[in-house]
């Protein structure tokens, strides 16, 4: 019954922001919510999207968006800043910013008010440490990417709720010469698909 309901919600939800014609933080109104705010943009479409996502053919960027003290504030691990840390708090708008930016979605679940509190602490935990981006994408070395980052709050947040599991695939020859490897172990941008725990809420393609 519980579930029905928080499904139900969810779905509530989503009816306000698709019946909204633009997307603000004010749409993200529920506070027992995680969020998934995924984003495409052209330049890494190509590279990323196409060639090693599960099944989204948009997404080049993840990041977990949460309410924090009456403001909506996005977690997400880049390499394309210059700053302390890679892990960037920032708000929807400067999620929204990169000039080539041609597609938003978002994926939400909810979530118990503990577990509200814990996702809080989790994430205030890395935003205390120096993050830095994993050009490698290789497991145990205290680097993180970004679907890599959203993977270990949410395992730290329910790893019964959140269990996901790392694909595997063969390099094209351009990268194998990067990465120094033929074969690559990751998660996914869209590392959530097959987790029925996320409903989308809301999508965009942006001209």
């Amino acid at each position: 019954m519980k579930s029905t309901i928080q499904t139900l919600l969810v779905f509530w939800s989503a009816m306000l922001l698709l019946c909204s014609s633009s997307l603000s933080a004010q749409n993200l109104y529920r506070k027992d919510c995680i969020y998934l705010i995924c984003r495409g943009t052209k330049q890494k479409v190509g590279l990323i999207a196409e060639k090693y996502n599960l099944k989204d053919p948009h997404i080049t960027h993840v990041g977990i968006g949460l309410w924090v003290r009456k403001k909506f504030m996005i977690y997400h691990v880049i390499n394309d800043r210059n700053g302390p840390s890679d892990l960037v708090i920032e708000s929807l708008a400067g999620f929204k910013s990169p000039q080539d930016l041609f597609y938003l979605s978002i994926w939400a679940c909810a979530i118990s008010k503990k577990e509200q509190l814990r996702l809080y602490e989790i994430l205030q935990s890395y935003s205390k440490q120096k993050i830095t981006f994993d050009t490698d994408f290789k497991a145990q070395n205290k680097k993180l990417y970004c679907s890599e980052f959203c993977v270990e709050v949410l395992e730290k947040l329910n790893n019964k709720k959140f269990h996901f599991v790392k694909n595997k695939q063969t390099l094209d020859f351009f990268s194998s010469k990067i990465l120094e490897r033929e074969v690559i172990e990751y998660y996914p941008v869209d590392f959530f698909r097959n987790n029925p725990n996320f409903k989308k809420i809301f999508e965009q393609n942006i001209n």
